[in-house]
C-alpha cells in the first residue's frame, strides 16, 4: 500500500509538472491543479490520479486519534465528522509521502464507520478529556486476516454531544467472531511454534497448549482457540484477545494490562493474581472464573460482561468501568471498589499516546494531573453477591441491584445508595434493609 501512494505521488508530480497549458491557454501550477483535482476528484483532468489530501484540507472536529488492528497501531492528530449513520475520520498518515509542493505537508486516510458495525463502543471523561473509543467489524484482506479494528478519539466536549444519540445505542453483535470460526495453518509450522515466531495466530487453534511463561505481549490473537491452554505467569501486555476463547485456561499471575479482550470467553478460567489494569473486558464472558486478588484497576473497561458467580475475592478493582455488567451471586470479600487517582502516562496499553495530542489538538496540558476515575456499578446486577468488608467508597450505583446481597462490614463512605435496590440485602452495620421492597 505503501508503494502504491509514493507511485501516486511520483504520478502526480511528473504530470503537474509536464502538465500543457488549458483550454484559455493559462499555464496550471501544481497548485493548482491539486486544489481542482482535490476538490472535483472526477474531473478529467484528474482521471487516474490518486490525490494525497493533507489534514488542514479537511473538514470536521480536531481531535486525537488511534487506530488499532491485531498488533497495528496509527496515531496522530486528526479530524472527525459525524452523521446520524456514520463516524468519518481523517487521519494524518506519519508513514505518508510528505506533499513537497504543499510544503511537506502528510497526506491523510480517510477512515469511515457505519454505526451499524459497531459492537462495542464507550465514552469517558478524563478531566476535561473526552475519551470515545468505537470496536467495529471490517472485512478482513485475507481469510486470516483481522475482522476487527478498534478507533480511540481523544477530544473535547463537542463531539461527544453530537453524537449524543449513537452513543446510546445498542452495539451489534460481532457474529464475524464466532468462536467456530478457526484457522487451519497451510504451512507445516504448529500453531504454538507460529504463535512464538511471529506474535501472531489469528483464529488459530491453540486448545490445550503449554505457554506458561511466554512473551506474548501485543500478541495478535483475535478469535484465536486458547481453551484449556496453559498461559501460567505469561506476559500479555496490549495483547489482541477480541473474541478469543479462553475458557478454562489457566491465566494464573499472568500480565495482561492493556489488553484487548472484548466479547473474550473467559469461562471456569483461572486468573487468581493476575494483571488486567487498564483491560478492554466489554460484553466479555467470565462466569465462575477465578479472579481472586486479581488486579482491575481503572480504566479496565468491563460494561456488559457477564461475571455471575465469579470469584473475586480481595481482587483490586479500584475506578474500573462495570456499566450494566451481571455479578449475579459473585463473590467480592474484601474487594477494593473505590475511586482512584491516576496520571494518563502511568497507564499501560494504549491510552498514553494522547498526552503530547491533546496539548495541541484541545490546547491544555494534561500530563501531569491525575485523573479520578469512579468505579462505575450503574445499573449492576449484584444480587446475592456477597460484599463483606468490600470498600465501595465514591462507587457509582445507580440503578444497581444488591437485593440480598451481603454488605457485612462493607466500607460505604460518600456512596449514594438511594437509587439502588437493597431490598433484603446485610448492610455493614448487620441490619436489613427494606429500600427498594
Amino acid at each position: 500500500m505503501k508503494h502504491k501512494k509514493i507511485a501516486s505521488v511520483i504520478l502526480l508530480a511528473s504530470i503537474l509538472i509536464a502538465y500543457p497549458t488549458s483550454a484559455q491557454n493559462k499555464e496550471t501550477s501544481r497548485r493548482e491543479l491539486y486544489i481542482l483535482c482535490s476538490k472535483f476528484p472526477l474531473n478529467s483532468q484528474c482521471k487516474g490520479l490518486e490525490i494525497p489530501i493533507p489534514l488542514d484540507e479537511r473538514s470536521g472536529e480536531e481531535a486525537g486519534c488511534s487506530l488499532l488492528s491485531g498488533n497495528s497501531n496509527q496515531s496522530g492528530k486528526c479530524k472527525v465528522v459525524a452523521t446520524e449513520e456514520s463516524l468519518t475520520v481523517y487521519l494524518e498518515d506519519e508513514e505518508g509521502e510528505p506533499i513537497e509542493f504543499l510544503d511537506n505537508q502528510l497526506p491523510s486516510l480517510e477512515i469511515k464507520i457505519l454505526f451499524e458495525t459497531v459492537f462495542a463502543q464507550n465514552y469517558q471523561i478524563w478531566n476535561k478529556v473526552h475519551r470515545l473509543e468505537f470496536g467495529y467489524l471490517v472485512k478482513p484482506d485475507s481469510n486470516q486476516g483481522n475482522r476487527t479494528k478498534f478507533l480511540t478519539i481523544l477530544t473535547n466536549e463537542n463531539l461527544p454531544n453530537s453524537l449524543n444519540t449513537q452513543l446510546s445505542l445498542t452495539p451489534t453483535s460481532a457474529e464475524l467472531l464466532s468462536q467456530s470460526q478457526v484457522n487451519t495453518l497451510s504451512n507445516s509450522s504448529s500453531p504454538v511454534q507460529r504463535l512464538l515466531e511471529t506474535k501472531e495466530c489469528i483464529r488459530c487453534d491453540l486448545r490445550g497448549a503449554d505457554l506458561a511463561g511466554a512473551n506474548l505481549n501485543e500478541a495478535n490473537l483475535e478469535g484465536a482457540s486458547l481453551q484449556g491452554a496453559n498461559l501460567q505467569d505469561t506476559t500479555l501486555v496490549r495483547a489482541y484477545l477480541v473474541g478469543a476463547n479462553l475458557s478454562q485456561a489457566n491465566l494464573a499471575e499472568a500480565v495482561l494490562t492493556g489488553s484487548n479482550l472484548t466479547l473474550a470467553s473467559l469461562t471456569e478460567s483461572s486468573l487468581e493474581g493476575a494483571d488486567l489494569s487498564a483491560a478492554n473486558l466489554q460484553g466479555a464472558n467470565l462466569q465462575l472464573a477465578n479472579l481472586k486478588g486479581a488486579k482491575l484497576i481503572a480504566p479496565t473497561l468491563i460494561q456488559d460482561a457477564d461475571l455471575r458467580n465469579t470469584n473475586l475475592e480481595d481482587a483490586n478493582i479500584q475506578g474500573a468501568n462495570l456499566e450494566r455488567a451481571n455479578l449475579e451471586g459473585a463473590n467480592l470479600q474484601g474487594a477494593n471498589l473505590s475511586d482512584i487517582s491516576i496520571r494518563l502516562q502511568d497507564i499501560p496499553g494504549n491510552y498514553s499516546f494522547g498526552e503530547f495530542l491533546l496539548d495541541l489538538a484541545i490546547g491544555f496540558p494534561i500530563s501531569n494531573r491525575g485523573t479520578k476515575f469512579y468505579t462505575n456499578l450503574r445499573n449492576v446486577n449484584l444480587r446475592n453477591a456477597t460484599l463483606t468488608g468490600v470498600n465501595l467508597e465514591d462507587a457509582l450505583l445507580d440503578g444497581a441491584d444488591l437485593s440480598n446481597a451481603n454488605l457485612s462490614e462493607a466500607k460505604l463512605n460518600d456512596v449514594d445508595l438511594s437509587g439502588a435496590n437493597l431490598c433484603g440485602a446485610t448492610m455493614s452495620d448487620g441490619s436489613t434493609s427494606n429500600l427498594g421492597c
